[in-house]
């Protein structure tokens, strides 16, 4: 709405702003991979990170504790918390699934963002959890992949990604915003946001993108 101040509460946060923002601070390497996608048109997900470092694996764990760590992953998710698993790229095996999503769903977990494979996808898809990822695949991770840690810095999608760091995944890609950064990038995200409303303001009202430009600086 025109003359309108969005409040960091109410503005509408994006891939695009954020990378701005960051380009602003000198942080432009922050986006990850083009090829870690939305499972369902017009996902978005945005809130702090928990990494999950997955490691390739042949060995076929006890039968009373096979899926310890992985486990331990989901359990360990906090209301509106985003798990980045961060997986060898040769590992097909799919880390993420129906029953995971349902955990992570049921503590508030605001969605997984996989650097790697999952499955069960229509159900995914069905339930609207939000999921990024890399592709789709039926393996099951046991004697294939295991979870080695929780919490600790990982590289996933070509960015370096800690926990507490804050995500925002949407249609337009993954950005990975650094917990040191966050308060720096949220004003300047509130300002560009409060420029482009005037921007479009006037656009919608036939001024120039010329005038436009001059006045706001905003493309």
């Amino acid at each position: 709405m025109a003359g309108s101040n969005p409040t960091p509460d109410a503005m509408e946060l994006s891939s695009a702003l954020i990378c701005d923002a960051l380009d602003e601070l000198g942080l432009p390497v922050q986006l990850m991979d083009d090829a870690i996608r939305p499972l369902a048109l017009d996902t978005v997900i945005c809130g702090p990170v928990l990494t999950v470092e997955v490691q390739s694996s042949s060995e076929v764990t006890a039968p009373d504790v096979p899926y310890a760590n992985e486990i331990l992953a989901v359990d360990a998710l906090q209301p509106g918390s985003v798990s980045v698993y961060a997986v060898p790229a040769d590992n097909r095996a799919a880390v993420w699934g129906e029953l995971f999503s349902h955990a992570a769903l049921a503590r508030g977990a605001a969605g997984a963002i996989v650097d790697g494979y999952v499955r069960d996808t229509r159900q995914l898809r069905e339930m609207k959890y939000p999921v990024f990822c890399r592709g789709a695949s039926p393996l099951d991770t046991r004697a294939r992949a295991r979870v080695r840690e929780i919490g600790s810095p990982v590289q996933a999608g070509g960015v370096q990604v800690h926990t507490g760091d804050f995500v925002v995944a949407d249609s337009d890609g993954v950005v990975v915003v650094p917990a040191s950064a966050m308060a720096d990038v949220r004003q300047l995200v509130l300002h560009r946001v409060r420029r482009e409303s005037g921007a479009r303001h006037e656009l919608r009202n036939g001024r120039s993108l010329d005038a436009v430009w001059d006045k706001w600086r905003v493309l």
